[in-house]
């Protein structure tokens, strides 16, 4: 094998394929040339670096941490349920001007489809995105986005990486992500080659702890404005954590207080066996 590409390698892990990845290593050139890039850096695309690189040298364009592009103005809308969030995105699609394009993201696809249907029928220019589409159906939603003839895609995580439509001025997230990388992905599909951009994230006070306290930490690092719901979300779910972490330290604790076994044996200290007697 002399030429390897990897796309989206953050991906590949998270969907399970990390030893088919290592078994088509074993096929390349031991002298061989490796450029990783990546929008974001988890530790899963770090540990495959730090095993299949030699002595890489890494550039960071911007920062280490994880953070969202600074052309893209990111907005947090609090909502209630299901019903408002439809009502605010009927609102937020019929407030832009006509040269706004638009993607909005979902986590189902028979939401995407339903929601462009929908929108269709009202006599706006829409399509779905998602992978349940054929490959000719996904290239000519996109082909028609970028020539305009579509000015709002619908779409799932399928359109969050990868897709680049410089003039995308909107994006919106209808349902918010499972993890924060797919967070700063959807966000950097607008604000690109030189322009500027809007996010908008639909989030239910009800929900979404976990990602409340990651997303805090990107909006501080990108210098936006932070609603206070959001802060007493993070709060929360970090309050929560902590408990859990001292709950489980207490269980641990009282197991071994009750196992009946001398403490040698249960100390942390690694164990150096003897010679064999007799």
């Amino acid at each position: 094998m002399t030429y390897l590409v990897l796309d989206e390698a953050d991906r590949m892990l998270d969907m399970g394929f990390e030893q088919q990845i290592r078994k088509v290593f074993l096929d390349i050139r031991p002298d061989c040339h490796t450029v990783m890039t990546s929008a974001t850096w988890p530790q899963g695309v770090r540990r495959l670096a730090s095993r299949y690189m030699s002595d890489p040298v890494t550039v960071f364009i911007g920062t280490p941490d994880l953070a969202a592009v600074p052309s893209v103005r990111q907005l947090i809308w609090f909502v209630e349920d299901e019903a408002e969030k439809r009502r605010v995105l009927d609102e937020f699609l019929g407030s832009l001007d006509p040269d706004d394009k638009v993607l909005v993201f979902v986590g189902k696809r028979s939401l995407a489809d339903h929601i462009a249907s929908d929108l269709a029928l009202e006599g706006r220019a829409a399509r779905s995105l998602h992978g349940g589409n054929a490959q000719d159906d996904r290239f000519q939603a996109l082909r028609e986005l970028r020539s305009g003839e579509v000015m709002i895609l619908i779409a799932t995580d399928v359109a969050a990486r990868g897709i680049d439509v410089d003039d995308v001025s909107h994006v919106f997230n209808f349902d918010l992500p499972r993890d924060i990388e797919d967070y700063v992905h959807r966000v950097g599909r607008t604000g690109r080659a030189g322009r500027t951009g809007t996010a908008i994230s639909l989030m239910e006070k009800e929900s979404g702890d976990k990602i409340a306290a990651e997303l805090l930490k990107v909006l501080e690092r990108g210098g936006q404005e932070v609603p206070q719901d959001l802060r007493e979300m993070a709060k929360h779910y970090e309050s929560f954590k902590e408990f859990g972490e001292q709950r489980r330290r207490r269980k641990k604790k009282k197991i071994l207080s009750h196992s009946g076994l001398p403490k040698k044996l249960i100390s942390s200290e690694p164990c150096v066996a003897g010679p064999p007697s007799g």
